[in-house]
């Protein structure tokens, strides 16, 4: 009987464990649903295998909150989709793309959305660019008019 009460109450805690960290991720899913940001940049930047030229953009999440898609923000076309499982605490600051150099070139490294509260790391600068962070800069990144 003791041995059936302990596992009974072993199942509680485990299917409790896995209620709370669904109901934990799933506000984080809703919470981007509803975020539409916006951004210009001024130069051209890779993102993830997209090169991104200077222009105006918009930011929007997949349905299922797993991909963030960038658009065109005159056209609405599809320019690039990165994942957002590589999450962070968003930190001290505004929302904010952070762009630091990879060679001669400009490399989105992060994206900040205090908004909801998270940031998404994509690319983590080597050390010698950690040296070079100076060259390191940010563009904003505000919540769109629908």
């Amino acid at each position: 009987m003791k041995g059936k009460i302990t596992q009974y109450t072993t199942r509680a805690t485990v299917l409790a464990a896995l209620l709370l960290t669904a109901g934990l991720f799933g506000g984080v899913a809703h919470a981007q649903a509803g975020y539409r940001g916006k951004f210009t940049l001024p130069f051209a930047a890779q993102w993830g295998k997209a090169m991104l030229q200077p222009g105006d953009y918009l930011l929007t999440f997949s349905n299922d909150g797993a991909l963030l898609e960038i658009r065109d923000a005159n056209s609405h076309q599809l320019v690039a989709f990165e994942p957002t499982s590589n999450r962070e605490d968003s930190g001290k600051g505004p929302s904010a793309l952070i762009i630091g150099t990879s060679g001669d070139h400009r490399v989105v490294r992060s994206l900040r959305i205090v908004e909801i509260g998270e940031a998404y790391v994509y690319s983590r600068p080597s050390a010698r660019e950690r040296e070079e962070a100076r060259h390191t800069g940010s563009v904003p990144v505000v919540v769109a008019e629908k």
